[in-house]
């Protein structure tokens, strides 16, 4: 047998080194959405209205709810069921004012957060009508300054429009009621979206809003209405996660028929026609919407499987007898002592 010649002058083969880990993709830079001009449209609008309010305010206890809600605020406690904590805490941190009645200081507080809300709904009409005008055809080679002027007089013309409505200003310089006081907060909300919407991928706007939302619903639950348009708003934005939203609308829909037929919850019973009919349209069109953008986004076997899972364990939870899922249920529905929601 042949000895191997010794490869002389030649280096010994190796092994191919293993392929280097592909780059993380850079981070998106994205343009800020709003403008400073945009901005100066919140300052003054929220300048003038608070100025205005401020000028305006109720100097004492007024009716209604007024010396509950006064006394709640002092002591950051509940003035009636089912409570506001937000602004419990909220309009307490106002009581903290070195000088004024205590009254005057929670009128200070709620004034303050109309007025935001002024100046924010002036913030999304200026940016909202620079995009407007972006988008349309005959207007893209407009002066920017001429652009500008517009966004600035409309925005502005929108805030004080708002803030001096006659509801809209008798509710913010006294302590009558605190549904009023959702409108700054749910602002908040419309902002956050509208800064998700302009780049999706950023995520923690979408996080905010919805934590905002969260805030309103603590203040007032009619703010619940509001969710089906936010829920189209994401849909459109993101369809996947769209579908996951109107998977847990199907889901308390399907949930409160069970409950409704076995009479669990007196409120549902005693719907009106009217409410009964905006119930099951808003059920019925969101397991449509869910159907829908399960076929667009091509849910997949395994997805389908996780939420027909997740739709069947809240139902049997709903099925069960009262001391067991029902008892689950209406300990999170807010009732008040009539059986009535509030």
């Amino acid at each position: 047998m042949e000895k191997p010649k010794p490869n002389k002058g030649k280096p010994p083969a190796s092994k191919p080194a293993p392929a280097a880990p592909a780059p993380a993709p850079a981070p998106v830079n994205v343009a800020p959405l709003f403008r400073p001009i945009d901005w100066l449209v919140l300052v003054v609008c929220f300048a003038v209205m608070w100025t205005a309010y401020l000028l305006t305010l109720a100097p004492d206890l007024t009716l209604e709810d007024s010396g509950e809600l006064c006394t709640a605020s002092f002591y950051a406690g509940i003035p009636h069921p089912p409570g506001y904590p937000f602004w419990a805490i909220y309009s307490w941190l106002w009581t903290l004012l070195p000088f004024g009645s205590v009254t005057w200081r929670v009128e200070v507080g709620e004034s303050f957060a109309a007025a935001m809300a002024c100046g924010l709904v002036g913030l999304m009409v200026s940016r909202g009508g620079s995009m407007l005008i972006e988008g349309i055809e005959e207007l893209k080679e407009m002066n920017r300054k001429w652009e500008g002027a517009i966004c600035v007089v409309c925005g502005i013309a929108a805030g004080l429009l708002l803030g001096f409505d006659g509801f809209m200003w008798k509710e913010s310089v006294v302590i009558n009621r605190i549904s009023l006081f959702d409108v700054p907060w749910l602002m908040v909300v419309a902002v956050c979206l509208m800064r998700w919407i302009y780049a999706p991928h950023q995520r923690r706007y979408l996080y905010i809003a919805m934590f905002f939302f969260g805030v309103c619903a603590t203040i007032h639950q009619t703010m619940l209405c509001a969710a089906m348009g936010i829920e189209v708003a994401i849909a459109f934005t993101n369809p996947k996660l769209g579908r996951s939203f109107f998977l847990g609308n199907s889901i308390v829909f399907l949930g409160g028929l069970i409950l409704m037929k076995a009479g669990a919850i007196p409120a549902l019973t005693g719907l009106s026609t009217t409410l009964l009919s905006i119930f099951f349209v808003v059920g019925v069109a969101s397991v449509a919407a869910y159907i829908w953008l399960a076929i667009l986004t091509k849910e997949s076997f395994n997805e389908l499987c996780r939420d027909g899972a997740l739709a069947a364990g809240f139902l049997f939870f709903s099925a069960m007898p009262s001391q067991g899922g029902v008892a689950i249920l209406l300990s999170l529905i807010p009732l008040s002592p009539s059986g009535s929601l509030r």
